[in-house]
């Protein structure tokens, strides 16, 4: 049974776990300016907190045929977006940890350009392993709070 006006988030759910884009859409809508808002405050940073915005929404959409969580959407979400804040912050930390040890290094001897490539492509290499660290969420449907 269709409700007349606004559809409650189970309802929305229980259409997303068909595949229906169009009740995505009204989730999105419905909730990702409060996702949005709450990352900015936690990280200050208004094109991360985009895309981690971005990575929520992601992530209910990856979890959508096994969703049991009823209206608790905004919930979810909220949840999901604090755990990716704790993953950019440990994986900031990371880098700015491994900073001065590669800057050292570089200060000590000027390097050949092989030495320069090698670097460069170690450096990426760390940056690409960093950014697909797993979630520490454990994966779960209803990630922690």
């Amino acid at each position: 049974m269709k409700p007349e006006h606004s559809p409650s988030d189970g309802w929305l759910m229980a259409r997303v776990r068909g595949g229906d884009e169009a009740a995505f859409e009204q989730l999105y809508h419905r909730h990702g300016q409060a996702v949005y808002a709450y990352l900015w405050r936690l990280l200050g940073d208004e094109d991360l907190a985009a895309d981690l915005r971005q990575e929520a929404f992601l992530r209910l959409w990856r979890v959508r045929e096994r969703w049991s969580g009823g209206d608790g959407v905004r919930g979810y979400l909220i949840a999901v977006a604090r755990n990716l804040v704790i993953d950019s912050r440990r994986r900031h930390a990371v880098r700015e940890r491994t900073r001065p040890v590669i800057t050292e290094e570089l200060q000590q001897a000027p390097p050949s350009p092989d030495q320069v490539l090698a670097r460069r492509e170690l450096a990426a290499r760390l940056d690409e392993a960093l950014d697909n660290l797993p979630p520490q969420d454990g994966g779960s449907l209803r990630a922690q709070a």
